[in-house]
């Protein structure tokens, strides 16, 4: 009875294979750990973006509705975080040519189909109709002055916090309407 037991040229071959699979493996573990580390950044960053978006709307409502118009920026290294920076700018929310006369007339015509009347022949109406039509075409004047005062007191916040990872430049952007409506 003879001995068996691998040759050589068996035992390279096995080991050839577990090197394969062993590199393969390594390599996804690589990724799983950028992976890791990238989510762990972006929670970072919006956990301060949104700290920082209460800290910008608060100085719009106390300081200033304009006083991001310009933009600004910093870092987040008081919070110990020296990596992420922020930039902060406020944008007027602006009221096209034309607005408040589409706004009339879509009044109007939800009014006169609400009540069964056409908008061009007035004189037709009954005098409490035409009296409720004269109030609100007196309500529809006051559209300019509330467009007015939106453009005024809304301003759309950008937020913007970077960071460099091992791969790129990173930006998590979050934007927020903020309002001092009702504050008079």
């Amino acid at each position: 009875m003879t001995a068996r037991g691998f040759t050589l040229l068996e035992v390279m071959i096995a080991l050839m294979l577990l090197t394969l699979a062993l590199t393969a493996l390594l390599g996804h573990e690589g990724v799983a750990i950028q992976m890791s580390d990238y989510s762990n950044r972006v929670s970072q960053a919006n956990l301060l973006a949104q700290g920082k978006m209460l800290d910008v709307q608060h100085k719009l409502i106390k300081d200033s509705m304009d006083i991001y118009d310009n933009c600004e920026d910093g870092d987040f290294r008081d919070e110990g975080f020296r990596r992420f920076k922020w930039k902060a700018c406020a944008y007027k929310m602006e009221v096209g040519e034309g607005v408040a006369e589409q706004m009339t007339e879509q009044i109007m015509s939800m009014v006169a189909g609400t009540f069964g009347f056409d908008v061009s022949d007035m004189g037709s109406l009954d005098p409490k109709m035409q009296q409720m039509v004269g109030q609100v075409q007196m309500a529809i004047g006051a559209v300019p002055t509330f467009l007015q005062q939106l453009e005024d007191k809304v301003r759309k916040v950008r937020l913007e916090v970077t960071w460099k990872d091992a791969v790129d430049e990173r930006v998590l952007m979050v934007e927020r309407f903020v309002t001092l409506l009702g504050t008079d």
